[in-house]
């Protein structure tokens, strides 16, 4: 699946604004993994069990 826009990616993560990624929401986070300067791994709540149902 091709994702074009922050949006559809931010449908996928925590939503829950954490920072841990270092970014202040996730609609950011979610930028940034479009343009690839941040990796899924950078995302600490993502791999938590709890959110892998999204993806």
């Amino acid at each position: 699946m091709k994702v074009n826009s922050p949006l559809q990616v931010y449908k996928y993560l925590p939503q829950t604004n954490c920072g841990e990624c270092g970014e202040a929401t996730c609609m950011a986070f979610a930028s940034h993994l479009l343009d690839r300067s941040k990796k899924v791994a950078d995302c600490p709540p993502l791999l938590d069990d709890k959110y892998k149902k999204k993806y």
